[in-house]
C-alpha cells in the first residue's frame, strides 16, 4: 500500500528548491503559478494580501493559491524565518482527493487564503520533517513532500472540526443547514425561521462566531457551489443564477467577480472538468 501511495505522485526528479525554501527576506509583492505553503518558524512579520495586513508568527500557517498577490514585511531590527513550501496545482488536487473530495474546491474558491493555526508539537514535527531537506541522503524527495504535504492538510481539517465543535449546537446545526443548496439560497428572514431566536441575535451571534455577517457567509457559499455548477455541468450562466435565487445575472456576475477575481464564464473556461480527468486520476 505504501508503495502504491508514492507512486501516485511520482514525478520526474527536482531539485530541492521545487519542493521547499527557508526564507529569512522580506519579499516585495508577488504571485505563483502554483500552491504554495507558508510557515513562519521564527520571530514575527506582516504577510499583505488585497490591502489587509496578518500577523505571520511561529504556529500560524498560510496556504497561498496560484495567483494570490502578498507580500511580505518585517522591520530590519526583528528577525524572521519562515519556511515555503510548493505544490504544483495537479500535485495539490491529488493529494486533496485522499483526504475528501471537495477539500480542493473549498481551498480554491474560499474569499481569502486559508490561515490557521498549529501547536507548538505539531510545528516542531513539521520544523524537524522540513529540515531533512537540506541534508543529503533523501533518495525520493517527492515522496517525502507528499507526506509532508498531506499531513499539513490534514492539520488543517483537524482545526476546522475543532472551531466546528465549540459553536453553539443551533449554530452548528444553521451551518449543516446552509452547506445544502436548497437552504442556502433563502433569504435571511427564512433562514433565521430554522432557528428559534430572533434575526437580531441569530446574526449579532453568527457575526461573533463566524467573524462575518450571515448574508456575507451566504454569498459566499453560493458562490462556492456556483464554481461546482460551473465546473462540473453544462448549465448555462442565466440558469445557475436563478438556481442560486439571485433576480438579476448581473448581480450574480458581480459578486462572483467580487469573490474570485473573473466572470463565471471565465472561471468555466479555466476550470472545466474533462471528461477523461477522473478516469485517470489513478493510471
Amino acid at each position: 500500500m505504501e508503495n502504491l501511495f508514492f507512486a501516485f505522485f511520482q514525478e520526474e526528479t527536482l531539485p530541492v528548491t521545487a519542493f521547499t525554501m527557508l526564507r529569512e527576506y522580506p519579499a516585495p509583492m508577488h504571485s505563483h503559478n502554483f500552491f504554495e505553503i507558508l510557515i513562519p518558524i521564527a520571530g514575527y512579520a506582516e504577510n499583505i494580501y488585497k490591502g489587509k495586513s496578518q500577523t505571520l508568527s511561529p504556529g500560524d500557517i498560510f496556504l497561498l493559491r496560484p495567483a494570490d498577490e502578498h507580500e511580505i514585511k518585517f522591520s530590519s531590527e526583528n528577525t524572521h524565518i519562515h519556511r515555503d513550501i510548493y505544490i504544483s496545482p495537479d500535485k495539490m488536487k491529488k493529494i486533496c482527493s485522499l483526504l475528501s473530495p471537495l477539500i480542493y474546491d473549498r481551498i480554491s474558491s474560499a474569499s481569502e487564503p486559508i490561515h490557521f493555526n498549529i501547536d507548538i508539537d505539531k510545528l516542531n514535527l513539521i520544523k524537524k520533517q522540513l529540515n531533512l531537506f537540506e541534508q543529503s541522503g533523501i533518495l525520493d524527495y517527492e515522496s517525502f513532500h507528499t507526506c509532508i504535504v498531506y499531513e499539513i492538510l490534514a492539520f488543517y481539517i483537524e482545526s476546522q472540526l475543532n472551531h466546528y465543535t465549540t459553536l453553539p449546537k443551533w449554530l452548528q446545526d444553521l451551518l449543516t443547514l446552509l452547506n445544502n443548496p436548497d437552504i442556502m439560497v433563502l433569504t435571511i428572514t427564512e433562514i433565521v425561521a430554522f432557528t428559534n431566536y430572533s434575526r437580531g441575535y441569530v446574526c449579532d451571534e453568527f457575526k461573533k462566531y463566524m467573524g462575518k455577517s450571515l448574508g456575507a457567509y451566504l454569498t459566499e457559499n453560493r458562490m462556492n457551489y456556483s464554481t461546482t455548477l460551473l465546473t462540473n455541468t453544462d448549465i448555462p450562466i442565466s440558469q445557475i443564477t436563478t438556481r442560486l435565487g439571485y433576480d438579476s445575472q448581473n448581480s450574480f456576475i458581480r459578486n462572483f467577480q467580487e469573490q474570485f477575481g473573473v466572470t463565471p464564464a471565465v472561471w468555466r473556461k479555466r476550470n472545466r472538468t474533462k471528461p477523461s480527468d477522473d478516469k485517470n486520476l489513478f493510471s
